[in-house]
């Protein structure tokens, strides 16, 4: 991720943030900055699915929403059985790109 990571911010010429949960993306976020890039690993737990984190993903969407609108860039990471768990208390259809925006990364 750290790789992408740097890429990303050289590509976009982007601020990276290393966020450590959805919570952090409220206290983080510039709205007056577009050159943001906020990054946030096992955003849905780390080896478990987290209700909780799924909880906070619903309260910040309109708020990521509004960043992502603004220029700012996410990367979520989660492993691919926590996601699936996450999937069915998202409210995905708030917002489209985190279903149309995925990329997948098969590591063996």
């Amino acid at each position: 991720m750290r790789a992408a990571a740097i890429a990303a911010a050289d590509r976009w010429k982007s601020e990276a943030l290393w966020l450590t949960s959805l919570q952090e993306v409220r206290t983080h976020w510039n709205a007056d900055r577009i050159d943001q890039l906020l990054l946030i690993d096992d955003a849905f737990g780390s080896t478990n699915f987290d209700p909780e984190a799924a909880e906070v993903w619903n309260r910040c969407i309109p708020m990521i929403d509004s960043a992502m609108r603004r220029g700012t860039k996410l990367i979520l990471t989660s492993r691919d059985y926590v996601y699936a768990a996450a999937r069915e208390f998202l409210k995905q259809d708030n917002l489209p790109v985190i279903h149309d925006g995925q990329v997948g990364i098969r590591l063996e």
